[in-house]
């Protein structure tokens, strides 16, 4: 017996509703992460962040993709993480954290994980948290 075809395109639009839903939810989920997070290619290349790193770059949300997280540090910062995004790529270590100027004076403290791999290219995720303030009391104490 032949399945009616209303059937068929009523279960795909419910399969559809049901993924927009979990990227909607796994969107909203990233978004109140605190601090900012992005899935970056070993390069550097974001394929998906939060709006706190946007706002970190002085981009619209929608501006990100296929941006350059190196494009948030100086030169010798970008190099440095640079490297360790190319160490835990291909280098086998599971994760590295730096802190690192960002725009605005302030002192981020990362971390770099690797995340997996889409087409052959290592994928990481950096979770960044502003530790501006806690540096400062720090250099006022001593």
């Amino acid at each position: 017996m032949a399945l009616d075809s209303r059937i068929v395109i009523h279960a795909n639009a419910k399969v559809i509703e049901m993924i927009e839903q979990a990227k909607f939810l796994s969107d909203r989920l990233i978004d109140e992460l605190p601090g900012v997070f992005a899935v970056i290619r070993w390069d550097g290349l974001i394929l998906r962040c939060n709006i706190q790193l946007a706002e970190t770059l002085g981009l619209a949300p929608d501006q990100t993709r296929e941006r350059n997280i190196l494009s948030l540090f100086s030169d010798k910062d970008g190099l440095a993480f640079g490297q360790k995004c190319h160490d835990i790529g291909f280098v086998a270590k599971d994760s590295a954290t730096l802190e690192l100027a960002v725009p605005g004076d302030r002192i981020f403290k990362f971390t770099i994980k690797r995340y997996g791999e889409a087409q052959g290219e290592p994928l990481l995720t950096v979770l960044g948290t502003d530790i501006t303030e806690l540096r400062e009391l720090v250099h006022v104490r001593n």
